[in-house]
């Protein structure tokens, strides 16, 4: 079993980033060489929620997960950070981990951060949006509070438990410094054009990214992909539908039909 922190048994564990604004990139060597997956969690969470994914993953490909400051263990840094810094930091490091083509994963708050870091270079656009925020009609305090609300109702205790614990580790003030930046990145404008591959993923119960969300993403991409849907999630998809975000990836690498 492997440690608490990490996301798999033999990671290799590096940090990045100056000063106060530092990530913690998991390296977890894949069964193959020329595939790298590049995962990203969201807003008070950790690499543990890639658990089962990367263990998926790594049969296919290099997999590098991510803690974001503040997360994970990661100390906090002294000021909030905008969706633009999350992407800088990671941005550095993958240019120290010889990363230039990558299949980028994010989840939520950190779907946005993959959607960064894909609009500032062609060669990053391999892209896997799971439960993508926030929608334009949901961008106040109210709206995404009410509907995280929404879609809690429809997660399975495990899921809620690795939340629950994420926020507790992350401390509340944290997140709630971050939810600003969150809610105001437009990520519409930062993907519109974007082109390549991009695949999807929400649940159907997820209020957080409804179904005329994600398909307007797709839309404004200007990308080759689709919308999956994982049935009876909510808004943490990647805990319980692993094997969803596993073919979402394959698909974006461009390995396997869209599912």
């Amino acid at each position: 079993m492997p440690r608490k922190a990490e996301p798999a048994l033999d990671a290799r564990e590096r940090r990045f980033g100056r000063g106060h604004k530092r990530v913690r990139a998991w390296d977890v060597a894949g069964d193959a060489d020329d595939l790298t997956f590049v995962l990203v969690h969201g807003l008070g969470v950790s690499s543990s929620l890639f658990r089962e994914v990367t263990s998926r993953l790594r049969h296919l490909g290099r997999v590098v997960v991510y803690d974001l400051p503040g997360f994970g263990g990661v100390p906090h840094p002294a000021d909030p950070m905008s969706i633009g810094e999350f992407a800088s930091v990671i941005e550095g490091s993958l240019d120290e981990l010889g990363i230039t083509h990558p299949v980028l994963v994010g989840h939520s708050m950190g779907a946005q951060v993959a959607a960064e870091l894909a609009a500032r270079d062609p060669r990053r656009r391999r892209v896997v949006l799971v439960a993508p925020v926030v929608c334009t009609d949901q961008r106040d305090l109210l709206g995404v509070l009410v509907n995280f609300l929404r879609a809690a109702r429809h997660e399975r205790f495990g899921s809620a438990l690795l939340s629950v614990r994420g926020y507790l580790s992350a401390g509340l003030r944290w997140p709630l410094e971050l939810l600003p930046s969150m809610i105001r990145y437009p990520v519409e404008r930062r993907i519109a054009g974007m082109g390549g591959r991009l695949v999807i993923v929400r649940g159907d119960h997820d209020a957080l990214c409804p179904a005329s969300w994600a398909d307007r993403l797709l839309t404004v991409s200007g990308a080759t992909g689709r919308v999956i849907v994982a049935e009876g999630a909510g808004h943490q998809v990647v805990v319980d539908h692993a094997d969803e975000v596993v073919a979402a990836a394959v698909a974006a690498a461009g390995r396997a039909p869209l599912p």
